[in-house]
């Protein structure tokens, strides 16, 4: 069978299947309720019959309780005969109640019987919501990677955006500085004018104080203005910044709950995607560099034969095989690999895009198991 046609026969077989099973299950848990039923009202039988028991046995305990008093022989021979009557007519009802005793066993063993297809339902039943639960989970992992990747690529475009953010947030806090200076230099200025003006002896001198305290307000409005305005574009800024955190803490969120999925499905975790770009930054390690150049210049001071370096130099072409591999690639090399029949399934992945992305999912989860 084809990667593609097993792929369609899972997608429908698992509901098909629990569908079947609750069928299975309700019949059986009919059966079950019918069964406590019949014990049921055989249970009654046996009591009522087991009430006529305590009369009968009543009875005989009276008849020997006279035959043991009395001495005259005529009456105990008499006694004797009752009973017998009432020995034999316990007896018979011991028969009744060993016989309903006979059919309780009888049920109770049917219902043994059913509880153990009863469970084996319940096993089935778990197994199949544990496939469909397994098809949801790993649905719901390609669907968390893909918006993983693509908070990745955001995240490293947002690196430079976050520092130049950054950068001019820093400035205009340094300008809302210079501007609160101002304004607390204005402030003390208008307190000197108005202390002149309170203390002025003439018309003209009152006159002059309050125009300079006019044009020191004005000029107060205007540096406000500024404040205001660097304020706003401050606030505007650390909402880009929180918006960005946001983002990234998404992807965060993201990772743990595929994380979570991998652990409930019992496959490896896969790589931190997100912290990728900070691993290659130290990726390079100054130890590592000197030996890269000690190697170079010891061949440069070996003259070796030009048919020797002619040589060394095939392995060359290797550098091919270090070329990243496509999506595509990595789904064609699995279906060649695993599929019974690849030509049909490799014209399925460019028809049908989920199944496509169903194939790529298998084929990366397949790399890491191998890893």
């Amino acid at each position: 069978m084809s990667l593609y046609k097993d792929y369609q026969s899972q997608k429908v077989k698992a509901p098909i299947d629990l569908e079947n099973i609750m069928e299975e299950k309700s019949a059986i848990l009919a059966e079950k309720e019918s069964l406590a039923k019949q014990k049921e009202a055989i249970e009654q039988a046996v009591d009522s019959i087991k009430e006529e028991e305590s009369i009968i046995e009543k009875k005989e305990r009276d008849l020997e309780i006279r035959e043991s008093s009395t001495k005259d022989v005529e009456e105990q021979k008499k006694i004797s005969q009752e009973r017998r009557i009432v020995e034999d007519n316990r007896r018979d009802i011991e028969e009744r109640r060993w016989a309903e005793e006979e059919k309780i066993k009888a049920i109770e063993s049917q219902e043994v019987e059913i509880e153990i297809k009863h469970q084996r339902i319940l096993n089935k039943e778990e197994e199949i919501l544990g496939e469909i639960k397994h098809g949801e989970l790993r649905e719901e992992k390609r669907v968390l990677s893909e918006k993983l990747e693509e908070i990745t690529v955001l995240n490293k475009k947002f690196e430079d955006k976050r520092q130049e953010l950054a950068q001019k947030r820093v400035g205009l806090e340094e300008e809302l500085k210079k501007v609160e200076g101002e304004l607390a230099k204005i402030a003390k200025d208008e307190k000197s004018v108005q202390e002149r003006e309170a203390n002025s002896k003439t018309v003209d001198e009152q006159r002059k104080a309050e125009t300079e305290r006019r044009d020191i307000e004005d000029s107060r409005r205007d540096v406000e203005e500024d404040k205001w305005s660097l304020v706003e574009e401050v606030r505007r800024i650390l909402e880009e910044e929180k918006d960005i955190d946001k983002i990234v803490s998404r992807g965060d969120n993201i990772k743990k709950r595929i994380a979570e999925i991998d652990t409930l499905l019992g496959e490896k975790p896969k790589e931190d995607v997100i912290s990728k770009p900070e691993t290659r930054r130290e990726e390079p390690v100054i130890e590592k560099k000197p030996e890269v150049k000690k190697e170079v210049i010891i061949e440069k001071k070996e003259e070796k034969p030009k048919e020797q370096l002619a040589t060394e130099k095939k392995p060359e072409p290797k550098k091919e095989e270090t070329k990243e591999l496509t999506d595509m690639d990595i789904v064609t090399k699995y279906i060649q690999s695993n599929s019974s029949s690849p030509e049909v399934d490799l014209v399925k992945i460019k028809e049908n895009q989920e199944f496509f992305k169903f194939m790529l999912q298998l084929a990366k989860d397949s790399q890491e198991n191998i890893n």
